[in-house]
């Protein structure tokens, strides 16, 4: 073993002092990257996402505009995402006392509207493929679009006049509210749809059990009644309704062109009988022409 030297003393205490600092540095640099939550991606919402910029998994509490693109962020209460002209929001959640509004310009897609949450399309903006959970709502402003909407059990649309919808999915529980124009709804059994003064609903499909009410001065064009109940209220107008098995046309008011669709019962079924089916037929049509030769002799 070597005897300590004044040289050697001096040289340990130099270098554990210097341990001593680089420790401490590293250690306060790997507290700020693991601890320090607004340094986690996606963790900090922006004031603005400005045009160009893409912002993902961020959790709005205030207010935040839209100019760029945003992925997968959520709306909790308080907060509200404006989706301004350029702007594209895709898979946001929107989740109690929540709202993302879409403006002239803006695009929305695949919004998931939760319980007490809500979507707003303004004029000039568009949601495509949202989902509208229980208590949840779509507001569609003059001007605004959504389509492929689909409304889960006590959710709504409410399709403001001048707004417009189309593909709305309505299942059991859910409410289709319309004062604009809305095209090719299908109705599940349980859900229900109200057409109001000066609102038209085009293309609706009513399954088994669900009802579509035409209140005065509301229009229904081209309904089909697949078990469903439409309901024509006095002062209201439906053209070319169509009534399938169990379909029901309630009508206090107009039903022009409105039929029921003839459905093919085969009674013979089989290759023998289809094959006997068309003997008939020839049979009928040898007959038939005989007997009119002979009235004509």
């Amino acid at each position: 073993m070597k005897p300590f030297t004044w040289r050697r003393v001096h040289a340990g205490r130099a270098f554990g002092r210097r341990y001593r600092r680089c420790s401490r540095l590293l250690g306060m640099l790997l507290a700020a990257l693991t601890v320090q939550p607004w340094f986690a991606p996606g963790a900090f919402a922006q004031s603005t996402v400005a045009a160009g910029d893409t912002e993902t998994g961020a959790t709005i509490g205030a207010n935040e505009d839209v100019l760029g693109t945003t992925i997968g962020d959520s709306v909790t209460a308080g907060g509200v995402q404006n989706v301004r002209s350029g702007g594209v929001a895709s898979s946001t959640s929107v989740g109690t006392g929540g709202e993302q509004a879409i403006f002239a310009g803006g695009v929305a897609q695949s919004t998931s509207v939760g319980i007490g949450g809500l979507l707003v399309v303004s004029s000039g903006g568009a949601a495509r493929g949202a989902t509208v959970d229980s208590t949840g709502a779509v507001s569609v402003a003059a001007g605004g679009v959504a389509s492929g909407t689909t409304v889960s059990g006590g959710g709504r649309i409410d399709i403001s006049a001048g707004g417009s919808a189309t593909r709305t999915t309505v299942l059991s529980g859910g409410v289709d509210s319309v004062a604009g124009t809305d095209i090719s709804a299908t109705l599940s059994s349980g859900a229900s749809q109200t057409v109001s003064s000066g609102g038209t609903a085009s293309a609706t499909t009513l399954l088994g059990g669900a009802q579509s009410f035409i209140d005065s001065g509301g229009s229904a064009v081209g309904a089909n009644v697949d078990g469903g109940t439409l309901n024509v209220s006095a002062g209201a107008n439906a053209t070319r309704t169509t009534l399938g098995a169990g379909g029901i046309d309630n009508v206090a008011g107009t039903d022009l062109s409105a039929r029921r669709r003839r459905r093919h019962v085969e009674r013979l079924v089989g290759r023998c009988g289809e094959r006997k089916h068309d003997q008939w037929r020839q049979g009928e049509r040898r007959r038939r022409w005989f007997g009119n030769r002979r009235g004509s002799q």
